[in-house]
C-alpha cells in the first residue's frame, strides 16, 4: 500500500479546504472535550472525547463492551454504520506498534501502571465529518481509523463518572503514530493545530474553538515561540522556573528528554492531563519558594484533598499572589522564552472556605514532567509539527 493511500479521502460539501475546526468544551476535573461526528446519515454518531496531545490514537467505547464505564446516552453501535469497516493487520496504520485483536488490527492503551486503567479492542474505520461553525456545512473524511473500546478496565475521567458522564473516549493528537488524528488528516492540516482552553475562573466557563491547518495561526506582538521535539510526544525544552522574579535552583537536566524510544523523562505539553506534574527536583524548589513567599503574610500551608500546598486565606488589600514564570529554550535561536503564569493558572479556590491551593503535582525523579491543561488555559497555543515549534500568547 502506498503512503498516499494512508490518507483519508476528502469529500468537501463546500470546496477543497486546508482548514478545519472543532468546538471544545470543559468537563469536571478540568478535562477538555470535543465531539467526534462519524458514520452515515441514518446512523451518525457524536460521542464526546478528551482532546489529548499526549495520546497517539483515537478510541471510543462502543456498543457491546465488557467491562464498560457509564456514558450518558449509551455507546455507539458502529456496526450499524454502512461506512464502518474493521481494519486488517495489513493496514499501515496498524503498525507502531502492531496489536492483534481477534485476528484483526487492534489497539491497547494502558494509563499508568499495568494494573491501572486499560482499554482495548479492534481498530475500525469510518467516515468522519467536521462542521463549519459559520456555514454549518460539513466536510467529510472517509476511512478515518479509530479504536473501538470493547474492553475498558478501571477507566475513570476524574469526576465524570456515573450516569451523567458524557465522555466516551480520547482523541489522540500525538505527533508520531499514523493512528493520530493529526497524522490521518496530514494532507489537509499539514501538522498544524491550535486551541485556547477556557479557565475555571472564566464567568462563561466552557466553550472555545480548535483550529486545524491554515486557520491554526497566531499573530501579534505578544506571540512567543518555543522549540519542540516531536520524536515521541510534544516535548518542550524546559530550562527552569522563577517565583517573584527569583530564579529557582533547578538544574537544566531536570525534565530533559532522554532516550527517544521511551517517555521516562522529558517535559511534555499535555492537553489531556488536567494539571501540571513536575519531577521532585523541580517541584520541591517551587513549593519551597511559594511557602517562603506566603510566609510574609503569616500564612501556614495545609493540605486539602488531592492538593499538596493550600492556604486558608486569600490575598487582601496590600497582598498579592507571586508571579510564577516557566522558562523554555528558544532552540537554535538561543536564549529563553518566558511563559508567565496568571494566578488562575497556578491556584484554585476550594470549597466554601476563603482559601486556595496550588494546582501542580509532584512525580518521582526523573519524571517525566507534564505541562497540563490547567497551566496553559486562557493561552492560544499553536502546534506546528513540521517546524518543530510551539507558539503561544495570552
Amino acid at each position: 500500500m502506498s503512503r498516499a493511500s494512508m490518507y483519508p479521502i476528502l469529500r468537501d460539501s463546500n470546496s477543497s479546504t486546508n482548514s478545519l475546526e472543532a468546538d471544545v468544551s470543559w468537563r469536571l476535573s478540568n478535562y477538555f472535550v470535543t465531539q467526534l461526528f462519524f458514520g452515515t446519515s441514518s446512523h451518525l454518531f457524536a460521542p464526546y472525547v478528551i482532546l489529548d496531545t499526549a495520546d497517539d490514537k483515537i478510541w471510543v467505547q462502543t456498543y457491546g463492551c465488557d467491562p464498560c464505564f457509564e456514558v450518558k446516552g449509551g455507546n455507539p453501535n458502529v456496526q450499524l454504520s454502512a461506512s464502518f469497516k474493521l481494519m486488517s493487520l495489513d493496514d499501515p496504520r496498524c503498525a507502531l506498534p502492531k496489536f492483534e485483536y481477534n485476528g484483526l488490527c487492534g489497539y491497547r492503551s494502558m494509563y499508568g501502571s499495568r494494573s491501572g486503567p486499560t482499554t482495548m479492542g479492534p481498530m475500525g474505520t469510518d467516515t468522519f465529518l467536521f462542521i463549519d461553525s459559520q456555514t454549518q456545512k460539513p466536510t467529510f473524511f472517509e476511512d478515518i481509523a479509530f479504536g473501538c473500546g470493547v474492553e475498558n478496565k478501571n477507566i475513570r475521567f476524574g469526576g465524570n463518572t456515573g450516569p451523567e458522564n458524557t465522555i466516551s473516549g480520547i482523541c489522540g493528537l500525538g505527533p508520531i503514530s499514523p493512528k493520530s488524528l493529526i497524522n490521518q488528516l496530514d494532507a489537509q492540516v499539514k501538522g498544524r493545530f491550535s486551541y485556547c482552553l477556557t479557565s475555571w475562573a472564566e464567568p462563561n466557563l466552557g466553550r472555545s474553538t480548535m483550529y486545524f491547518g491554515d486557520d491554526a495561526r497566531i499573530v501579534g506582538p505578544t506571540v512567543q515561540q518555543i522549540a519542540m521535539n516531536t520524536k515521541i510526544k510534544y516535548h518542550l525544552y524546559f530550562t527552569g522556573i522563577s517565583v517573584d522574579g527569583k530564579r529557582l535552583p533547578i538544574d537544566k537536566s531536570v525534565c530533559a528528554i532522554g532516550d527517544t524510544r521511551t517517555v521516562t523523562t522529558g517535559f511534555f505539553i499535555d492537553s489531556g492531563a488536567p494539571s501540571t506534574a513536575l519531577a521532585k527536583s523541580a517541584y520541591q524548589p517551587l513549593r519551597l519558594a511559594l511557602v517562603s513567599y506566603f510566609a510574609q503574610y503569616g500564612w501556614q500551608p495545609v493540605k486539602e484533598q488531592e492538593y499538596d500546598l493550600c492556604y486558608l486565606s486569600t490575598p487582601k488589600e496590600g497582598q498579592s499572589y507571586p508571579t510564577v514564570v516557566f522558562h523554555f529554550s528558544k532552540g537554535d535561536q538561543g536564549g529563553e522564552v518566558d511563559w508567565i503564569m496568571d494566578k488562575d493558572n497556578m491556584f484554585v479556590r476550594f470549597g466554601t472556605v476563603d482559601g486556595f491551593c496550588m494546582v501542580i503535582g509532584e512525580t518521582p525523579d526523573p519524571g517525566p514532567c507534564i505541562f497540563g491543561a490547567y497551566q496553559h488555559a486562557n493561552f492560544r497555543v499553536l502546534y506546528d509539527v513540521k517546524k518543530w515549534s510551539t507558539l503561544f500568547h495570552p
